[in-house]
């Protein structure tokens, strides 16, 4: 059913960016990701060095848990796309184009009859079988043709009315709450046509480029490599990610491991006890709090904290065994220690080293730059699918 179109671009950009998110989440639970965990359950109680006994257990004893560790060296990996065509230029350029259309009410067309061009501000309520499927309220086009049956039977009825008609569903229709498809069903509905309104789409011009690319480009020219740059660096940075993951999932694959469970169950409790924290200022049980704010179940948010921090455990473990069999270690005051001490604090947003390392703890900077070693040596053997 037609809808507003800013409203279809924002809602297809969000589930895009969700779905990439999402992705790049899961790959690159590698270096940064276990890095995150690390600090995550660091902060989990304020006398911090008591937090980190797992990951500083694991930099003295990973040999203890690792029986084999898989082979590392010489590995594969799928090619990854990193390609940005003047296609996908174009359409990031018209997204922001899109984003920018605002739509303007007619208040001189109340009561006048609608006709084929208007974009008309409606109130529905879809009905089948006698039940109520979808209420609510958007942008319609008529003559766009996305819903040429409804449209078509707007046409010459007064702004301000109610209309009442029967439409067969085109192939793209989905109601709003369930997005079961319903495709060539026969609904009733009942349209309350609100106002009338005029579409204002920005002009692609200097000042449109200063904006959008928050003041880089200053010509509309300059558009096309701003964002060519942009997306090139996203998608190898994705690639990347995408990358040391397969590796690490492959050296995984190929470990054995035995005597977890003590270090789940002490990354868990302190897991659980940081959200317990969260929850008690909103004054919630842990229960709750997952329910209403996290819109999770417990058991379910437990099953998959403890299959996340199982994950971390074994990547730390394989990553420091690969350290210690390379001899690959980050010595403090090192020209490679002030390499990465600099990236990760730009990162973080730290200018105060002495601050940064007391915050996050010298010894899992270390430990993290240690694991940013040993992915970084797999890479190094690793060659990409023929």
């Amino acid at each position: 059913m037609g809808e507003e179109e800013k409203k279809e671009v924002i809602d297809k950009q969000k589930e895009e960016t969700i779905l990439r998110t999402t992705k790049v989440l899961k790959v690159l639970f590698v270096v940064l990701a276990i890095s995150v965990v690390i600090m995550l359950i660091y902060r989990l109680s304020a006398e911090k060095k008591k937090i980190s006994d797992t990951t500083l257990y694991i930099m003295e004893n990973s040999e203890k848990h690792v029986e084999s560790l898989g082979k590392y060296k010489e590995l594969t990996y799928v090619r990854q796309d990193t390609l940005v065509t003047d296609a996908q230029i174009d359409e990031k350029i018209q997204s922001y184009i899109t984003q920018g259309i605002r739509y303007e009410k007619l208040d001189d067309r109340m009561g006048s009859l609608l006709e084929p061009g208007d974009i008309v501000n409606c109130t529905y309520v879809a009905v089948k079988d006698g039940n109520e499927i979808e209420k609510n309220t958007g942008l319609f086009e008529i003559g766009s043709g996305k819903f040429a049956e409804f449209e078509k039977a707007l046409v010459g009825h007064v702004v301000g009315d109610t209309v009442e008609f029967n439409a067969t569903v085109p192939a793209d229709y989905a109601t709003a709450d369930d997005k079961t498809a319903l495709e060539g069903e026969k609904l009733s509905f009942s349209v309350t046509l609100n106002y009338v309104c005029i579409r204002h789409v920005p002009e692609l011009n200097d000042s449109f480029a200063a904006e959008i690319s928050d003041g880089e480009c200053m010509k509309v020219e300059e558009l096309h490599d701003y964002f060519y740059e942009k997306m090139r660096k996203r998608k190898e940075t994705e690639a990347m990610a995408a990358i040391k993951s397969e590796l690490l999932a492959k050296v995984i694959a190929g470990t054995s491991f035995k005597k977890l469970d003590g270090m789940l169950d002490l990354d868990f409790d302190k897991m659980k006890e940081y959200y317990e924290t969260l929850a008690k200022t909103r004054g919630k049980s842990l229960e709750d709090y997952l329910k209403d704010e996290v819109g999770v179940e417990p058991d379910k948010w437990k099953n998959d904290c403890r299959e996340l921090l199982l994950e971390s455990i074994k990547e730390r473990l394989v990553l420091q065994r690969v350290a210690d069999k390379e001899k690959l270690k980050v010595k403090k005051n090192s020209k490679e220690y002030k390499e990465m001490i600099g990236e990760y604090m730009a990162k973080d947003g730290y200018s105060d080293e002495d601050k940064y390392l007391s915050d996050i703890g010298e010894d899992i900077v270390l430990c993290n730059m240690t694991y940013e070693l040993a992915i970084k040596f797999i890479m190094s053997t690793a060659v990409p699918e023929s």
